[in-house]
């Protein structure tokens, strides 16, 4: 048998690039390490120094002195109730405590008036807290322009 002999030569071109590519992932892979690794540090730091100078309180009676502290309190609850009604109808049978928050948003709000003499509705845009939010509106926004003639 007859071996022939094959010679392959690499391409600089591919090389080149493949190395180019590797110290790049190096270099972004270090960089995002190093990222989470700050993160890590900054907010084990402040939950350390949350512990250091939080004040306990007892639940009552409420003290003023306390407003604006970080503080810690440990309360027994009270006035547990039947929690929401289900959604398929089957009765619910968990009591317990239910946290609600409200929001207020300072925003533009189109307040309409009466109409005018020429019969057309009057309207004016003001500011102020809104517990509803409106996207997207204001006197500035290119949809009140349109609404606005009508």
């Amino acid at each position: 048998m007859d071996f022939g002999e094959i010679s392959q030569r690499a391409d600089p071109s591919k090389i080149c690039c493949s190395s180019v590519l590797g110290i790049l992932l190096w270099v972004g892979g270090l960089s995002l390490g190093g990222w989470n690794e700050y993160r890590n540090v900054a907010t084990q730091r402040t939950i350390s120094l949350g512990r250091d100078f939080h004040k306990p309180v007892a639940c009552s009676p409420l003290d003023p002195a306390m407003d604006g502290k970080l503080v810690h309190l440990s309360c027994p609850l009270t006035g547990q109730e039947l929690l929401g009604e289900s959604q398929i109808g089957v009765p619910n049978s968990v009591f317990g405590i239910q946290l609600r928050s409200s929001m207020e948003a300072y925003q533009w709000v189109l307040e309409r008036s009466g109409e005018d003499r020429n019969g057309e509705q009057t309207q004016r845009w003001v500011t102020r807290w809104s517990s509803s939010y409106s996207e997207g509106q204001g006197p500035d926004s290119s949809s009140s322009s349109s609404s606005s003639s009508s």
